[in-house]
């Protein structure tokens, strides 16, 4: 361990000074199995500004310091760097008082930051592109404070393997980019409304034999129409449960779960009331079957969870447990087409579901906003969660769709305007959002998955992401998913990307509604899907889906012609801080962001 003396070793390291002969302990590797001695002369008053910071260098392994603030030395900051994209941590520990750990990007802007009370420990856990990258450590107290730093860096490699051999003649070219060839282009798959199953490259998938088979999906939604024709077979059938008993045979905690869970309500029927969760369920996994609308991937086991009512909403916590339960019964991928605002109870169920190599997929959101919302934001922090925009058919952002902006999130587009999918009654609908969106590449994941079944969240989103063709016009993703692609890259092997993100470009911000002739300006932070929709119903009438009102935590109205009107909401405190300029001149000790918002997670996209 690396005795970080502020001021004085941290500035003998930024300017290079020559040995003194004070012996420290640098660890090099993620082991931290070697050490060296290294000697370093002490040098006062350096090391607080970005002019000032301590040059650790390049990262890729763990690096441990002990340092000191006080009075005359209330913060402390450390450059690094990145060869490659990676995983990072930074850990605060063994403190004497209480001290704040902040992680800004080269320009000093915000990335992610931790502000425990007492001596609790600091940690900052992201995904990190190639660059350099400053630390800030800073007091509370004007009294000496001891701490620990720790910096992590798990670099990604410049493209692994796992699983199938590359056929031969598939070699890494010299920039470490893999050589591989998409998926051979077949047929137009059905007609018109089948536009989106083709924007994905879906039917190229199926045509080489991945169709999503002994893939799990969960649908966190308003639940899915169990007795739908396009859904029947492809329902999760929990085989530890004896149906009816009312026993909690396989003692998950809930009694006869036989196809999923109800959340909202409490019990195990977790059938949809309202028809959003069966038209991404469809999405999804319909069946190929010759008739109605098919899947992204028709193979795949769909794992119905129901976390929103029937006015379309819910709390924060029952989506939380939700996610868990999906998770603990083996989803391989969640979808999340919901949102609301920030919620440290759903931060940590994703957290749990990464943990069991579970792929987060969330809707970027409806708000025509410069950043998407949660839980899609998620992306920026967590490298199995995705963030998805929506795209139309002509290759353009839809109007109605979150960017990214300044947030970080890890963003592709997919197919999300006029969308035909499974709806309630066995009937269909064409709707439209980014809830329509996230669905493909949730099923594009699965035929990913089922080209390679020992790829991990982290992995898959990797492939998704090395996968995408062009950006949509207007978008500022890193591309539309494109299954041809990243199907190719699954069946190979190749686990990780090297890809660039895209440029930002400016966005647009109407919506368009066809409830009527209907057109609105979009200004909402929390607006639902079918609100923003394109309906086409086959069969029965559809006046009960004419939109009303919405619930009234979203603090949105919509008349029966479609308009929206709306109060935006503020943003939570803790993305008031950008800039490095915020850490170190401004008080933030009396900042609460450490508390769950458990308003209901309206379902907003």
């Amino acid at each position: 361990m690396e005795a970080l003396e502020p001021r004085r070793l941290l500035a003998a390291i930024a300017v290079g000074n020559e040995p003194a002969g004070d012996v420290v302990e640098v660890s090099t590797s993620a082991t931290g199995e070697f050490s060296t001695n290294v000697n370093f002369a002490p040098t006062s008053d350096a090391g607080s500004t970005l002019d000032t910071a301590a040059d650790i260098g390049a990262m890729d392994g763990v690096r441990s310091f002990r340092g000191r603030l006080g009075w005359y030395d209330q913060s402390d900051v450390v450059r690094f760097s990145l060869d490659r994209p990676g995983d990072v941590e930074v850990e605060l520990s063994d403190l004497t008082r209480n001290a704040n750990v902040y992680l800004t990007d080269a320009s000093g802007s915000l990335i992610d930051y931790s502000i425990e009370t007492g001596l609790a420990d600091d940690t900052v856990a992201v995904t990190l592109e190639a660059g350099e990258y400053w630390i800030a450590v800073t007091s509370t107290s004007l009294l000496t404070t001891h701490y620990t730093l720790t910096v992590s860096a798990d670099l990604q490699p410049e493209f692994d393997r796992i699983g199938p051999s590359p056929e031969d003649g598939d070699e890494d070219n010299a920039g470490g980019v893999p050589v591989v060839s998409p998926l051979p282009d077949v047929a137009y798959y059905g007609s018109d409304r089948e536009w989106n199953v083709n924007a994905v490259g879906a039917p190229e998938s199926w045509a080489a034999g991945y169709t999503g088979q002994q893939v799990v999906v969960a649908v966190v939604d308003t639940g899915v129409d169990l007795d739908h024709p396009d859904l029947m077979q492809n329902l999760f059938v929990n085989p530890g449960e004896i149906p009816g008993n009312g026993l909690d045979d396989d003692q998950n905690g809930f009694v006869d779960d036989l196809h999923g869970y109800d959340f909202a309500d409490g019990d195990n029927n977790p059938d949809d009331l309202r028809g959003h969760g069966t038209h991404v369920a469809g999405t999804i996994a319909a069946a190929a079957n010759g008739y109605g609308a098919t899947g992204i991937a028709p193979d795949a086991t769909i794992l119905p969870v129901r976390v929103l009512g029937a006015d379309g909403s819910g709390s924060s916590n029952d989506v939380a447990a939700g996610i868990r339960y999906a998770a603990q019964m083996g989803a391989d991928i969640i979808n999340l087409s919901l949102g609301g605002n920030y919620s440290r109870s759903i931060d940590a169920a994703i957290e749990y579901a990464s943990s069991l190599g579970s792929l987060v997929v969330a809707a970027a959101g409806n708000e025509a906003a410069s950043l998407p919302g949660y839980p899609a934001r998620f992306s920026s922090s967590n490298s199995s969660v995705i963030s998805v925009g929506a795209s139309s058919s002509n290759s353009a952002l839809a109007s109605f769709s979150n960017r990214v902006g300044d947030s970080g999130a890890v963003q592709v587009d997919a197919p999300g305007v006029g969308v035909f999918s499974t709806y309630l009654g066995g009937r269909y609908a064409t709707l439209s959002g980014t809830s329509m969106a996230s669905p493909h590449v949730a099923g594009l994941a699965a035929l990913a998955l089922s080209a390679n079944t020992q790829l991990t969240g982290v992995q898959l989103r990797n492939l998704i992401v090395s996968g995408t063709r062009e950006q949509a016009s207007g978008s500022d993703s890193i591309g539309i998913a494109n299954a041809a692609i990243t199907v190719a890259y699954a069946a190979a092997g190749y686990t990780s990307s090297a890809l660039p993100i895209g440029p930002v470009i400016g966005g647009a911000s109407v919506v368009a509604n066809s409830l009527g002739q209907a057109e609105a300006t979009q200004r909402t932070t929390e607006a639902i899907d079918q609100y923003l929709a394109t309906y086409q119903f086959e069969g029965n009438d559809r006046d009960d889906l004419i939109p009303e009102r919405m619930h009234p935590a979203a603090e949105t109205l919509v008349d029966q012609a479609g308009f929206v009107k709306s109060e935006s909401h503020p943003q939570p405190i803790h993305h008031a801080l950008r800039s490095i300029a915020d850490i170190l001149d401004v008080d933030v000790s009396g900042n609460d962001v450490s508390g769950d918002n458990d308003a209901l997670a309206e379902l907003s996209i």
